[in-house]
């Protein structure tokens, strides 16, 4: 899917109800592609919309639990997501996304998919353990790349897999960039900015990756509280400045927030029991 012209606003909500005149104003749009509000479009054909696909993380409550418990692919709990990274190498989960996973979100009328949670898979070659997890970056190659073959129209979108964005950036639409002003760093902390030095080596990686695929449109997604307009505005202004498009939300990602549309309106839509951008 050729996506002209380059959206200019997008949404990340992955509530279960939202009314369409509260995400319609959007260029682009993201829901979880198994708890997702009634997908309308405008008279015009917009917004394009994308369905979220964990494709190396799995839910415990999700659609694919019962196709991964009990066969030894499952690697760690990640508690807070109540999810389990598991062994993206594996022939039949890879089967089960290209085969399975993918094509159930599109005949739920979906434009595309936005595959998260590569970065988790990549983490256990590139710093866990090299030797144990040796072809996993392969494999997030190759995940791509097959769903691309697959379904030469379709709208992918990747959040982040900075380390093999200049392999998999010919097959994308579009890039999620998780994280780049301000995250939510913990109970403690709360939300805070990101540090320069992470910043910087994220911008790094990111121009390094689009040599391959000069002019890819990257959405930025950052996380700040409704009392911190600071992060926010300074979220967005720092997006705008590199040429990315902007959208800001908190964590749960159960809202659906206007600061980048012209006059903002109050958040709304609530959320299903787990949501959230896990990359």
């Amino acid at each position: 899917m050729n996506l002209k012209p380059r959206p200019d606003t997008w949404l990340c909500f992955y509530g279960l109800k939202a009314p369409p005149e509260a995400y319609a104003p959007f260029d682009l749009v993201v829901f979880d592609s198994t708890w997702h509000p009634d997908l309308v479009r405008r008279a015009d054909g917009g917004p394009v919309l994308l369905g979220y696909l964990s494709a190396a993380e799995v839910l415990e409550e999700g659609p694919h639990w019962h196709r991964t418990a009990g066969r030894g692919i499952l690697i760690r709990k990640k508690p807070f997501w109540n999810s389990w990274v598991l062994d993206l190498r594996d022939p039949d989960w890879q089967d089960l996304l290209v085969r399975e996973a993918v094509p159930a979100v599109l005949e739920q009328g979906f434009d595309g998919v936005l595959l998260d949670t590569l970065d988790s898979a990549l983490a256990l070659e590139l710093w866990t353990d090299p030797d144990r997890y040796r072809g996993t970056r392969e494999a997030v190659v190759r995940l791509v790349e097959r769903i691309r073959r697959a379904w030469p129209g379709m709208a992918i979108a990747v959040n982040r897999a900075l380390p093999v964005l200049g392999e998999i950036a010919p097959s994308l639409d579009l890039l999620v960039l998780e994280g780049l002003s301000s995250v939510y760093g913990g109970p403690e902390t709360g939300y805070v900015p990101v540090p320069p030095e992470e910043q910087r080596g994220l911008l790094d990686w990111l121009e390094a990756g689009l040599e391959e695929r000069p002019g890819l449109p990257v959405l930025t997604l950052d996380y700040a509280p409704e009392d911190r307009p600071d992060l926010v505005r300074d979220a967005v202004a720092l997006a705008r400045r590199k040429g990315f498009v902007p959208y800001v939300s908190t964590l749960a990602l159960d809202r659906i927030y206007t600061h980048t549309l012209d006059g903002g309106r109050p958040p709304c839509g609530p959320a299903r029991p787990s949501g959230g951008c896990r990359g």
